[in-house]
């Protein structure tokens, strides 16, 4: 089965703007550097968006009866959005004290981008036995 409906919307939004993070944000580095975290980034989105890749392992699609942005609700958004938040904090001090642009990159673009991503797959994930830190 794959996953339908408007539980799946939530996690595809999230999933596409940790991609545009990614993409747009390792232009600065090296290309033997950016390379490599732009084609797992892509690999995840599209896993996320064909139909089928998704299931869990008892056939049910993870995610059935969900109620629109349902997947993004509770602590596990506030986690999300934590995390994001310390990710531009830690990119402004890296900025006032005079960092690469690289590096502010990274900081505040990439990884919110893969915090972005990773919380796509743990939204699609059944939630028995699985608390609000784990995935």
């Amino acid at each position: 089965m794959t996953i339908t409906g408007r539980g799946r919307v939530g996690r595809l939004i999230g999933a596409a703007f940790g991609l545009v993070f990614v993409q747009a944000d390792v232009g600065t580095l090296p290309v033997r550097i950016g390379t490599p975290l732009r084609v797992p980034a892509a690999a995840a989105f599209v896993a996320l968006v064909v139909p089928g890749r998704r299931t869990a392992p008892d056939g049910a699609a993870p995610g059935d009866g969900d109620d629109g942005l349902a997947a993004w609700r509770g602590p596990s958004l506030h986690l999300l959005g934590a995390g994001i938040a310390g990710c531009g904090a830690a990119g402004l001090a890296l900025a006032a004290g005079g960092a690469s642009a690289s590096l502010i990159r990274v900081t505040a673009g990439v990884l919110p981008g893969a915090l972005l991503l990773g919380s796509a797959w743990c939204a699609g994930r059944p939630r028995t036995g699985v608390t609000p830190t784990a995935c």
